[in-house]
């Protein structure tokens, strides 16, 4: 991941993947994951980790073919030109019916997604962990995601 080095309290920053290109996942199907996260490293005297915390402004992260088909995408621009601003999630048009009611465009609202969810996702879509103890490890990023989120 991309990060800038040194951080201000009261500036935004993005994190993404090297050259902004998802990166490739192992298993079948072969699925290809980008994370996009913008933070603010802000002051919280509650915290036990300390007198700071991160805090997510937006995200957009997807999980799509090596054709660049997106299978499914997970979003939360609260700030961007779409006129849904909450959480949400898009299904890829690949994985819909001609007929079906449920269309790539329709928002689907979520609560705020961690990136330990969509990666889970992944496992759940086919791609193989990289350690045998890969739920345990997002279960514990989730739950410290859970802990200090200020809203769901």
């Amino acid at each position: 991941m991309i990060a800038p080095r040194g951080y201000s309290l009261g500036t935004q920053y993005t994190m993404f993947f090297p050259n902004g290109d998802p990166i490739a996942l192992r298993g079948e199907p072969r699925l290809l994951l980008d994370l996009g996260l913008t933070y603010e490293i802000i002051e919280d005297e509650s915290t036990a980790g300390g007198p700071f915390r991160v805090t997510t402004k937006a995200y957009q992260h997807s999980l799509s073919t090596p054709s660049g088909a997106e299978v499914v995408g997970y979003h939360w621009h609260p700030s961007g030109r779409s006129h849904e601003l909450r959480p949400h999630v898009h299904i890829g048009s690949g994985q819909l019916r001609d007929e079906a009611v449920l269309k790539n465009k329709a928002h689907v609202m979520t609560g705020r997604c961690s990136i330990e969810q969509v990666i889970r996702t992944a496992v759940q879509l086919g791609a193989l962990p990289v350690c045998p103890d890969w739920s345990e490890r997002l279960d514990g990023g989730h739950e410290i995601f859970v802990k200090y989120r200020t809203w769901h």
